[in-house]
């Protein structure tokens, strides 16, 4: 199986999966185990998304503002789990759509020119920036 996806973007092999639509032992499970857990201040981000306007820094929508809701995702520009940075200057405020294509494309931000490189040629330049220098 491992030889078999090598290589593939993680939506390609989902949708190459032959889904059951039916789930009979669906239920609740106990179990004792060990997880970890981020330790970080959440008020970064959510100060970030105050500061913005729940608007995301690449194309400046407000998602859900039609429904009286704001969506808006606090991004590790260096990701959390390598960098522990949970500091202002590595988050930045993005739509869910924005956060999961840079989380599946995985571009490479130009600090001096606030700019998204991806690997088909693709650039994002950020548009809102009142903390990143």
């Amino acid at each position: 199986m491992k030889k078999a996806i090598q290589g593939m973007q993680e939506r390609t092999v989902e949708n190459e999966i032959e889904y059951e639509m039916e789930d009979k032992s669906s239920g609740i499970e106990k179990k004792l185990q060990i997880v970890k857990i981020r330790k970080l201040n959440r008020k970064i981000g959510e100060n970030l998304k105050l500061l913005y306007g729940y608007r995301c820094q690449i194309c400046g929508q407000v998602i859900g503002e039609k429904y009286g809701s704001h969506i808006a995702e606090a991004h590790y520009i260096d990701y959390f789990v390598n960098s522990l940075n949970n500091d202002a200057n590595n988050q930045m405020i993005v739509c869910p759509n924005h956060h999961s294509i840079i989380h599946d494309a995985n571009p490479v931000l130009d600090r001096r020119r606030m700019v998204y490189g991806f690997d088909n040629g693709v650039e994002e330049r950020i548009i809102l920036n009142k903390h990143l220098v």
